[in-house]
């Protein structure tokens, strides 16, 4: 599949047979496409607006709202737009919302906003109910990840903080820092009510030739089912090659796999050009759980791109599918 852009910005699995993807050349477009057949079904823009944040999807798919994302207008006001999708894969707007905060999650009707300092709102579209939440303060950016909805508590993950609230009370519970992170990956499995954190951590100098980590933490809930215990507790971890990436994502499945794009350990080839070669690689691993019975992660190199233009990626752990976008305009399907 080829969108007519020079980079894919996001690439998601989208029902069973669709991919949505975020392309950004002079306007920012999202495109539906049947990524069996490569046909592309539908593609919404916002007329006179890029997009500026993440692209959100309901996590509950009967929800009339399947996706929200942050538009903005150039010196002009941004807007949340929510958007419904027919049978026949067209998008519609159904709603604008002003705000500058960025949708992180979506799930039925409540919407989780987010800046780059501390506040998170939780706000339901429909009743107009406003939960706001503050996470501790640190010094510098740091932006939201994700936002987990559990039984009655919000688990809201920050590049340099995590915190645990209580939901609706909106209560401080918890908190915990793994530091500066490159990427991270939350997965909820709600028949063990456990939630899982892939963590990738941030590398202080890319070029190195050292190993970064990614650990695998699991937050367990209490013995009587009506909290969660901190800190996280440190599961499994596995060494990766350092090195500049365009898309350093991690995605986690509720069942303990995962996969990542790792830089290839650079070497200096001495020849007429001295050439610096490299390859970037998909990597998927089996942590310990359900599907590992192992301490140990067992991770599998499945593909490499010696263009080293890979710029988004997203994991259907289900079907065993992964999709990689690329800074090309050009989306690659891989059946694990």
């Amino acid at each position: 599949m080829a969108t007519l852009s020079t980079s894919i910005t996001e690439v998601r699995f989208f029902r069973e047979n669709w991919i949505l993807t975020v392309a950004n050349a002079i306007w920012s477009v999202l495109t539906i496409w049947d990524w069996k057949s490569g046909i592309k079904r539908s593609e919404w823009s916002p007329q006179g607006s890029v997009f500026n944040g993440p692209l959100t999807l309901n996590a509950n798919p009967d929800a009339v709202a399947c996706a929200a994302i942050l538009t903005s207008q150039l010196n002009g006001p941004q807007h949340i737009v929510l958007l419904a999708l027919d049978d026949a894969g067209r998008l519609t707007s159904i709603l604008e919302i002003p705000t500058t905060l960025r949708p992180i999650a979506l799930h039925g009707t409540r919407l989780a906003l987010c800046d780059d300092a501390r506040t998170t709102t939780i706000h339901d579209y429909e009743s107009g109910t406003t939960v706001c939440l503050d996470s501790p303060l640190v010094h510098g950016v740091d932006h939201c990840i994700d936002v987990v909805f559990a039984p009655f508590h919000l688990l809201i993950v920050r590049a340099r903080s995590i915190a645990l609230f209580g939901y609706p009370s909106g209560d401080l519970i918890a908190t915990h820092s793994f530091g500066w992170v490159d990427g991270a990956s939350v997965s909820y499995n709600q028949h063990t009510n456990v939630i899982s954190l892939l963590i990738r951590h941030q590398s202080d100098n890319p070029w190195t030739a050292d190993v970064s980590t990614l650990q695998l933490h699991n937050i367990f809930p209490t013995k009587d089912g009506s909290g969660f215990v901190f800190p996280p507790v440190a599961a499994a971890g596995i060494s990766s090659p350092r090195g500049a990436l365009r898309c350093p994502d991690v995605v986690l499945g509720r069942y303990g796999t995962a996969v990542w794009i790792s830089p290839q350990e650079r070497t200096m080839v001495v020849d007429e050009a001295s050439d610096l070669l490299s390859k970037e690689t998909l990597v998927a691993a089996a942590f310990p759980g359900p599907l590992n019975v192992d301490s140990r992660v067992t991770a599998v190199k499945m593909y490499t791109n010696s263009l080293n233009n890979w710029t988004a990626l997203d994991y259907d752990e289900e079907h065993g599918r992964v999709a990689l976008g690329s800074s090309f305009g050009k989306v690659t399907v891989l059946q694990l």
